[in-house]
């Protein structure tokens, strides 16, 4: 089956406040990679900074790439308001999220760092990038 017939395409609108007042995105997906597509508005390609804080506006967006690493183990959970992005550049970005694990003994509790680089491109006015959202089964 090529990949064209294993496509599946979903047009879906985020909830988020950005979102509702732009409506500056749309999700597609191909398997289990999504891919993200955030409208620049009025910033420049060439505006680097501008461009990391417009994503890291969506740090929602990495929640199911990051937690994939867990499966569905509710003792970890995602802290999108502590995403960061540390580098940028003209076709790629490297972000970090801070996961934490809850166990039930305050002396077991941790919160670690995820980091990953990112590519992505600016295309008719919208960065688009796709993460990998399949859930590992850690069982």
């Amino acid at each position: 089956m090529s990949l064209d017939t294993q496509t599946k395409i979903l047009t879906d609108v985020c909830d988020c406040a950005l979102c509702k007042y732009s409506g500056s995105h749309m999700m597609l997906k191909d398997a289990e990679r999504m891919k993200y597509q955030i409208s620049l508005n009025d910033v420049s390609p060439e505006d680097l900074n501008s461009i990391k804080e417009l994503i890291e506006k969506h740090a929602h967006y990495f929640e199911k790439t990051v937690m994939g690493n867990f499966g569905d183990d509710v003792r970890y959970s995602y802290h999108p308001d502590n995403f960061e992005i540390s580098e940028i550049d003209a076709d790629s970005f490297t972000y970090d999220a801070q996961i934490s694990y809850y166990e039930g003994c305050k002396d077991k509790n941790y919160t670690d760092t995820h980091s990953d680089t990112i590519e992505y491109k600016i295309i008719d006015g919208e960065i688009i990038f796709d993460v990998d959202e399949l859930v590992w089964d850690v069982r």
